[in-house]
Parts: C-alpha cells; structure tokens; sequence
C-alpha cells in the first residue's frame, strides 16, 4: 500500500465478509472461503492484504491430485487448496509435500489459523500439525481493523464478480426480486 493512500478503520466482521464475497467472485469453494476470510482478518496487515489480492487474481487452475497421499502432483492455489489441505493434516493424514510451492504470508497465515504448520524444504514446503497452542484455538480477533483505501476498492471490485448483471435476460432466468418479491 503507497504511503500516500489513506487507510479507514473498518470493521472487522465487514472485512471477513468482504473477503470471502470475493473469494466466492473467483471461485474459490465457501468453506475454503471462510477459512481464508477469517484468517486474513484476525492477522489483518497490509502485506497480507497484498498477498491475498495477488492470489485472488491468479486462476485457480485444476483441482489438486493428492496421487500418493503424501505429496502433491498438481499446481497448489493457496485459496482453495491451503485450508483443505491444512484441515487434512489436521485430523491425521500425515504430513503433506507440496513441490515447487512457494511459502507465502498467505499461505503461511491460513495454514497457522488452522492448526498447521508450513515448513520449507528447498523447493518443497511441508503441511504438518502445527505444535500444540495454549488457550482456545478460535481466536476472537479485533474489532476493527485497519485497511488501506486501495486495498479495500480492489476487494470490493473482486466481490463484485458474484454479482449477476442486471439484465432483461437474467432477469427471466430468474435473477433478482421481480414482480413478486415478498421478503
């Protein structure tokens, strides 16, 4: 974020949600949406917000292939796959090597929020159990957070993906209140 560009303390709850409509926009599944959401929101820094904004704009590419159950053939998206994969190692599929993956704040931050832990191999990064933490490991994170203007348009243009356009077209097909809304 340019320092010249103001930031607006927004809330917390209006960010996560944000975040996962935008998720949602470039096809990331709910559940690994809502991980991702949360997770970004409780460690809310402007670098990271960089980070998941880069990775909302990178295609999603093919449904990761766990061939051998311990290591990972396909290309890894740190949207969808991280959280499935961190929910995996988890609840006790053993560690998993990802090859030629690149350890990112993002990736590094969903996967902690989870429970595991990224570790680095040379080219390869590890999804393992993390260490056992003291206390509730469902943070309750602030209520407000801080992010910048520039940040937040580009969240706001990515959700917007999940929006029908507003046609005659869509409309008969079944999009939006019609004649006979009632809620």
């Amino acid at each position: 974020m340019d320092a010249c560009v103001p930031a607006m303390t927004r809330s917390a709850n209006e960010l996560e949600m944000l975040i996962l409509k935008a998720c949602r926009g470039v096809g990331v599944p709910l559940g690994q949406g809502q991980d991702v959401a949360r997770a970004v929101t409780l460690g809310c820094t402007a670098d990271l917000l960089v980070d998941l904004i880069a990775c909302l704009d990178t295609p999603l590419g093919a449904a990761m292939d766990l061939r051998d159950g311990a290591t990972l053939a396909t290309d890894v998206h740190a949207l969808r796959d991280i959280p499935a994969l961190a929910d995996a190692v988890c609840h006790g599929a053993g560690a998993i090597t990802l090859h030629n993956f690149k350890k990112t704040p993002l990736a590094d931050c969903v996967a902690a929020h989870l429970g595991a832990a990224l570790i680095e191999r040379g080219a390869d990064v590890s999804i393992a159990p993390a260490p056992a933490r003291a206390g509730n490991p469902v943070a309750s994170g602030p209520e407000r957070v801080v992010v910048g203007e520039d940040h937040w348009r580009a969240l706001e243009q990515l959700a917007a993906r999940i929006l029908v356009p507003e046609t005659e077209a869509t409309r008969l097909s079944g999009a939006g209140a019609g004649l006979t809304d009632n809620d």
